[in-house]
């Protein structure tokens, strides 16, 4: 079972309706020469986040919720790559707007833990975006969504 999976199931067992929003794209293989016969052409997939940073996509009465599912190991790089993100800054208000809902931005970082899945829930907020070291948001306190 895949971290997105895992992370589905979490969400939707605490009451959120959540649909996963990473899609995959496919696109001609350049190192790989056509077949000389019927011209077919290699593919490769690519998958592309929402807005370059969600796998998921969340709600509930309350909340809209956007999560990146990784492992605990890749928390850090998958926070560095949002973190240079307009697009992130902007979902959770950096730039002092006032949204209708409350938008969540969520990195869950999965690991087993013996025969059990543990998981660890960060919960972004503006002023995580101007931490200066990676060290400083990986070692902070570990936040839960509000349910």
């Amino acid at each position: 079972m895949t971290p997105q999976v895992r992370s589905l199931n979490y969400l939707r067992d605490r009451g959120w309706v959540a649909a996963t929003v990473e899609s995959l794209k496919r696109f001609p293989d350049k190192k790989v020469p056509a077949c000389h016969t019927c011209g077919a052409q290699k593919m490769v997939m690519v998958r592309s986040d929402l807005f370059g940073f969600g796998d998921i996509l969340a709600f509930n009465n309350t909340n809209v919720l956007i999560v990146q599912s990784t492992t605990k190991a890749n928390m850090s790089t998958r926070w560095a790559k949002i973190r240079g993100l307009a697009e992130a800054r902007a979902w959770v208000g950096c730039d002092g707007s006032i949204a209708p809902v409350e938008r969540l931005l969520a990195v869950h970082g999965w690991w087993q833990k013996g025969r059990y899945w543990q998981l660890k829930e960060k919960l972004v907020s503006p002023s995580d975006f101007e931490l200066t070291r990676m060290s400083e948001w990986d070692e902070g306190e570990e936040d839960q969504i509000p349910f």
